[in-house]
């Protein structure tokens, strides 16, 4: 698998062959998950070498049971199909990408990623748990679209504590997303994203920021929750829709933000914390800086 030296292995046979019909390819294509497995937890470099996995473009049957267990490479398996679900919990491993794989879920809570976790298009079939995990870089989640069981949580971030940015440009979630008692110490950009959940679409109590907070373009069916939350820097909803018709769109009491940006946002369609609709919201906010809520409608 080129893991000795850091080579990558493509199976792909073109720029448009991806995992989502994947299930279809045959054995030259596939690659058992218990010898990832062994490679990861028991190989070893070449000399003068400096040892990764990178696959892509492969059927990986079987379960990737990497729990509690210590990779000590870089992993890269983009592009794939996972037949099962990869099992991550309490793990720790370098550098994790598995952008554009087509994963039935991945439980990953308390894992710990030193370097970057990239997810950027993936698809996932059920819930993504990140709770509790420790990415010591940035978590890109580019694209990604997660579909997670009827009345449970899909994307679950809570407790979960990066030290740099978490891009989601894009993201799609149906099923909420959670990052309750996050800290992200760089930002949070959530430009263009749709979270649609039956209760919470986001629910980020007691979320604490590095810097800002970017949600251009937000969609959010259900509750945004932001109560207690710390943004020192901007908090951008600029464009953004929320609704949760009947219930509450938007809670924000005791949040602490440097600068609320509303820009040509969409009435909220439901309640919000000041039972407002539309720039009274704002004053649920508590602020550390100067707030500029240009509302328009």
């Amino acid at each position: 698998m080129g893991l000795p030296r850091g080579e990558t292995v493509d199976f792909r046979q073109g720029p448009d062959d991806g995992p989502e019909h994947g299930g279809s390819w045959g054995p030259e294509r596939t690659v058992r998950a218990e010898v990832l497995r062994t490679l990861l937890l028991g190989g070893a470099a070449a000399d003068g070498h400096v040892a990764a996995l990178r696959v892509e473009g492969a059927r990986i049957t079987g379960t990737l049971d990497l729990r509690y267990g210590e990779v000590a490479w870089a992993v890269r398996l983009a592009h794939c199909r996972f037949e099962e679900s990869p099992q991550l919990y309490g793990a720790r491993t370098r550098h994790l990408t598995l952008s554009g794989s087509v994963l039935p879920g991945l439980p990953a809570a308390t894992a710990q990623v030193d370097g970057m976790l990239r997810l950027t298009d993936c698809r996932f079939g059920a819930a993504l748990s990140l709770g509790g995990a420790r990415v010591s870089g940035a978590v890109f989640l580019d694209g990604a679209r997660v579909t997670g069981p009827p009345g449970e949580t899909a994307l679950r971030l809570d407790r979960m504590t990066v030290e740099g940015d978490v891009w989601a440009r894009g993201l799609v979630v149906e099923g909420g997303m959670g990052m309750a008692g996050t800290t992200v110490n760089g930002q949070i950009t959530l430009d263009d994203a749709d979270l649609r959940g039956d209760g919470d679409a986001l629910d980020a109590e007691s979320l604490t920021v590095g810097s800002a907070l970017y949600a251009n373009r937000l969609r959010c069916a259900g509750r945004l929750n932001l109560r207690g939350a710390t943004v020192p820097g901007q908090l951008v909803l600029a464009e953004a829709r929320l609704s949760h018709p009947g219930g509450l769109a938007l809670r924000a009491s005791s949040a602490t933000v440097g600068e609320l940006w509303l820009r040509d946002a969409a009435p909220i369609r439901g309640r919000s914390t000041c039972g407002a609709r539309s720039s009274a919201c704002c004053t649920s906010f508590r602020t550390c800086g100067p707030t500029r809520s240009p509302w328009r409608g």
